[in-house]
């Protein structure tokens, strides 16, 4: 369960798939695949000389529904896009909301030419200030002003912006040491608001360690 949260978090690069066979052991850990088709979808690729130019040929590989589920996870590298794919192809947003992101790019950069243009111009705006992602013309933009005009989800839309800032960023938080607290709920499997000071609950001791720091007895 753990593998699979965290693969469809971080995505996976096609391309690097193919080119280095060892990181195709976490394809069948995205959504809607598994071990079979995931090796279809590799012997697929290098059919196809080791590279998809776009999501639309990776909906001619897998069936509409798998399609559905995986394709937002699957990484595309600008660079190796078609001349006319779509830009959003390299992000995990899903092809789904393509036009509702269109929208909210032409609306962030009014002055660019088409929606493609606004959206490739977002992608390449952002900046790191320390550890900070800093992107001037996402940071100042109005979304709940925006989300209310259009009708679209304000939280749908703020998770598009992030994506167009960094894609396929990490975003789980930094690791840390758990807290004896977190170990305690690990091992027992309980819930951290079904334990509090004053609750009966049953219990069996296995291990004191008072006591065994003063055995043997004096």
């Amino acid at each position: 369960r753990a593998m699979v949260t965290i693969v469809n978090q971080v995505g996976v690069d096609l391309v690097e798939i193919v080119r280095h066979p060892w990181k195709a052991f976490t394809l069948p850990f995205v959504a809607g695949l598994g071990l079979r088709k995931a090796a279809i979808l590799v012997d697929a690729i290098k059919k196809k000389g080791g590279l998809l130019d776009g999501r639309q040929q990776l909906g001619e590989i897998l069936g509409p529904r798998v399609y559905e589920n995986a394709c937002a996870v699957l990484r595309f590298q600008k660079d190796k896009l078609a001349f006319d794919g779509d830009v959003l192809d390299c992000t995990r947003i899903h092809p789904e909301s393509y036009e509702a992101v269109h929208k909210l790019a032409v609306e962030i950069l009014p002055e660019a030419d088409s929606a493609n243009e606004a959206i490739e111009s977002l992608m390449d705006g952002t900046n790191y200030i320390k550890s900070y992602a800093v992107n001037k013309n996402i940071d100042k933009f109005h979304f709940k002003d925006f989300a209310e005009t259009s009708r679209e989800n304000l939280t749908a839309l703020i998770d598009y912006s992030r994506e167009l800032k960094i894609p396929f960023a990490d975003i789980r938080d930094p690791w840390s040491l758990p807290s004896t607290m977190e170990e305690f709920l690990l091992v027992s499997g309980e819930v951290r608001d079904m334990i509090k000071p004053g609750r009966v609950c049953n219990a069996r001791v296995v291990y004191n360690r008072s006591l065994y720091e003063r055995w043997p007895p004096m």
